[in-house]
């Protein structure tokens, strides 16, 4: 059985109804990943299924967040991140927030 934790999510104060809604959507995703592998460590170590890359990650983050637009009614301004490709087309032209080197790596060291 798993240890209880603390998760801490940071997001900016001047967000509000549906913009806060989908940031905290997409930062708990990141939070589930991240506890999903946690989770999944005991003796004999952890499940290296459940260590992602930071690509992932953030394909499962904006995946998710685009869910909670499409759920009010605002998918069709959000579609830049309606699929897998337009959310790697998305990472890829912001290297100054999602560097390549971090972004293909695992989230864990693999030896856990």
């Amino acid at each position: 059985m798993g240890h209880p934790s603390d998760i801490r999510i940071d997001v900016k104060g001047s967000l509000k109804g549906d913009d806060l809604s989908a940031t905290v959507t997409h930062e708990g995703s990141h939070a589930t990943d991240r506890m999903d592998f946690a989770n999944s460590c005991g003796a004999t170590g952890c499940s290296q299924s459940l260590n992602l890359t930071g690509r992932q990650s953030e394909q499962n983050a904006y995946g998710t967040e685009y869910r909670f637009w499409q759920s009010v009614g605002q998918g069709q301004q959000h579609s830049s991140i309606g699929s897998p490709d337009q959310i790697n087309q998305f990472l890829n032209q912001h290297p100054d927030i999602y560097p390549r080197n971090t972004l293909d790596n695992l989230l864990f060291p693999s030896d856990l």
